[in-house]
């Protein structure tokens, strides 16, 4: 049982870690960036595991540092759930899809010429009553002619980009909201869904410019620096709360579909899903990742709804290699 020299240093290290999962370390927001911390996060959990089954296996002793980080911390479930056996009753239930199209692949990210019409397909298969695009290229998108409804809004008033909802349902009510110095944004769209009214927000905040094919984010010539980093979380947080500010109006249930470009353990996060449920908490399987970064699965898409709605069948489409994001899926019930 006794540590060697690489044992205490993999020691010290395991529990410089476990101070920051434990968020001791907010305590010091002047020396370490919060933010940065909480959107690795899950790098960070993934890591702690490793030197727990790493220390299991050795016989060591600071297995035991891991006890009560498994009795108190409430957090796991953000990362991963266990599949759920619960009976499914979908009376009345209606699907909604949200997804990150990246362009329908505008600029041949993927080596495929026929991304936009597997796109279409997926959807056509997947016969959601409602769909949230985020990174939606008017140009580049085919025809949703199954959905009576839409409000397709552009960010910019002489660009291409920008965000739909596609429903089944009549649309009574529709807003742009605009983010500040940004190229993102969101819309919402008022909904007569089975005899009540519901608002459906579409969000995507600021992103961090990931380039996938170079694993790494990109500044156009080199990595974002850390001022960088800490302008577009702040960027993040602002988004949220104008967000806040227009939701505080609203007297109707909601569905919130968004891109958050964060993970679960961030500001953002708490903001846009206020004291909503998080559907893949609700009845999610697996890690739920929607997104790779540095090759590690983040999961950073979201749905929000109201607790009026019962949920069912909330699922990941991880085998569709459509864009740089996964779309996900809920059906819902008053």
């Amino acid at each position: 049982m006794k540590l060697s020299f690489v044992h205490k240093i993999f020691l010290l290290i395991n529990v410089f870690l476990l101070l920051i999962q434990s968020g001791i370390f907010n305590l010091f927001k002047v020396f370490i960036n919060v933010d940065f911390l909480n959107f690795i996060f899950s790098y960070i959990v993934f890591i702690n595991f490793l030197f727990f089954f790493f220390w299991i296996i050795n016989n060591k002793w600071p297995f035991i540092l891991f006890i009560p980080f498994f009795i108190f911390f409430d957090h796991f479930g953000l990362l991963y759930q266990f599949p759920k056996t619960t009976v499914r009753t979908e009376v009345n239930s209606f699907k909604v899809i949200s997804f990150n199209v990246r362009l329908f692949n505008k600029y041949k990210w993927i080596k495929n010429e026929n991304i936009p019409k597997k796109i279409s397909n997926f959807i056509k298969n997947e016969d959601p009553d409602i769909v949230s695009f985020q990174e939606f290229s008017i140009t580049e998108s085919p025809k949703f002619n199954k959905y009576k409804y839409n409000y397709i809004k552009k960010t910019k008033d002489n660009g291409t980009v920008g965000l739909a909802i596609f429903s089944k349902f009549q649309i009574i009510n529709k807003g742009f909201i605009k983010f500040d110095n940004s190229n993102n944004s969101g819309i919402f769209s008022d909904l007569i869904v089975k005899g009540d009214t519901v608002r459906v927000y579409n969000l995507h905040l600021e992103s961090l410019r990931i380039d996938l094919n170079e694993n790494k984010i990109d500044n156009s010539s080199s990595n974002v620096s850390k001022n960088q980093l800490q302008d577009t979380f702040e960027k993040q947080v602002n988004q949220a709360d104008i967000f806040q500010k227009i939701d505080i109006e609203n007297n109707f249930k909601t569905i919130i579909c968004t891109d958050l470009n964060n993970s679960a353990f961030s500001s953002v996060y708490s903001k846009i899903r206020g004291d909503k449920i998080d559907v893949f908490t609700s009845n999610g399987s697996g890690l739920g990742s929607t997104f790779n970064f540095f090759i590690f699965p983040f999961r950073i898409d979201y749905i929000f709804v109201d607790k009026k709605f019962k949920i069912y069948d909330f699922k990941t489409h991880k085998n569709e290699k459509l864009s740089d994001h996964k779309p996900i899926s809920v059906k819902l019930s008053y």
